[in-house]
């Protein structure tokens, strides 16, 4: 448990490869699909929105430098809506949409990886048509038809997500991924309210004792 979102996902990024090598497997990244939109969102301040990259364009496909630099950011920089997901069999993982209540598949929920289909989006890269995860002690037990229990498949969510560029510049993109996001580490925020007999926590950074 830390601070910032920042450090959170500089965390998660390390303790991916290191579950990885310990379970003797290699990460797998999957991509966003991505399309550039037009102004920014109307709950941007308008000293912000003069920052916001808005040129007219002829089409809503970004430049192959562009589009590597929007995979490239961390979730705290895209609303935790991530270009990449680096994923293998059995990575925790904690679901940031709510997808389907009724299967306990909310926002906050956690989770482990079970397997996905992908299909290509260029030569070497593919995006993920659907994942299968295993909730983490959900609220009750969920059973779907052909598949075991508390295994759920969650498919691409679609959002037109704020990215935050490293020049401090803001771009609207409607991007397509799975709203999931690696769980070896939450912020003090996302902490609140659940029950964790052991955890590491780093108060480095917290502003005070209410953190």
């Amino acid at each position: 448990i830390t601070r910032y979102n920042s450090v959170r996902d500089k965390i998660n990024i390390e303790a991916s490869e290191r579950f990885a090598q310990e379970t003797g497997q290699k990460l797998v990244d999957f991509y966003s699909v991505d399309r550039l939109t037009g102004e920014g969102p109307d709950d941007v301040p308008k000293r912000a929105r003069r920052r916001t990259i808005n040129p007219k364009r002829k089409t809503n496909i970004a430049t192959h430098e562009l589009q590597e630099m929007l995979w490239d950011l961390n979730p705290a920089l895209t609303e935790h809506h991530p270009g990449k997901l680096s994923i293998c069999v059995g990575m925790p993982v904690m679901l940031k949409q709510n997808e389907a209540t009724e299967c306990c598949v909310t926002n906050g929920a956690e989770a482990e990886i079970v397997s996905w289909t992908s299909r290509p989006i260029d030569e070497h890269k593919n995006t993920l048509e659907t994942l299968f995860v295993r909730l983490t002690s959900p609220p009750r037990t969920i059973q779907l038809d052909g598949l075991p229990e508390n295994v759920v498949p969650l498919t691409c969510y679609v959002k037109d997500t704020k990215c935050t560029l490293p020049s401090g510049k803001l771009l609207m993109v409607n991007r397509s991924q799975m709203a999931v996001v690696p769980n070896f580490a939450m912020t003090d925020f996302g902490s609140q309210g659940r029950t964790r007999p052991f955890n590491v926590c780093d108060i480095h950074n917290c502003a005070n004792h209410l953190s």
